[in-house]
């Protein structure tokens, strides 16, 4: 293996490294908003479909 190609091993493994604590920081950050602040409720598409298209049977 010569030095360029370690080298590149080397930034490849240690950038791995990096995006694994960020997106670790991300979902960790995620869950503590979510304990500290009631999620919000948000209709779904599929259940607002469901419920048009019933209603639209019954008349």
């Amino acid at each position: 293996m010569s030095i360029p190609s370690r080298s590149l091993l080397v930034v490849g493994f240690t950038t791995l490294i990096y995006l694994g604590f960020f997106v670790s920081n991300i979902i960790l950050a995620g869950k503590t908003l979510h304990a500290a602040i009631p999620p919000v409720p948000v209709p779904s598409l599929k259940s607002s479909a469901v419920t048009a298209a019933c209603t639209a049977r019954s008349m």
